[in-house]
């Protein structure tokens, strides 16, 4: 499967959320460009940078891509209740 994540554009790609994504998915690779990818993670913080929200509806509206936030693969242990 093909990542790629979504994140402020003054944030690196955190190797917390890469390693659990692979923790997860062992074949997975990271792409540099969303329309490369099968899906779309969404790094802590991307709500708070407009590129990243206008890239979220973008993959989800023109592209089609499932998106996923970054703690479905990065925080295993709690229980998040919306």
């Amino acid at each position: 499967m093909k990542y790629y994540i979504i994140k402020p554009n003054s944030s690196k790609v955190s190797t917390e959320l890469m390693d659990g994504i692979k923790s997860i998915d062992t074949s997975a690779t990271f792409v540099k460009t969303i329309e490369e990818c099968n899906i779309a993670v969404l790094q802590k913080g991307w709500t708070n940078s407009k590129i990243a929200v206008a890239e979220m509806q973008r993959a989800i509206k023109e592209l089609k891509l499932p998106c996923r936030e970054g703690y479905f693969y990065t925080d295993r242990v709690k229980a998040h209740l919306n």
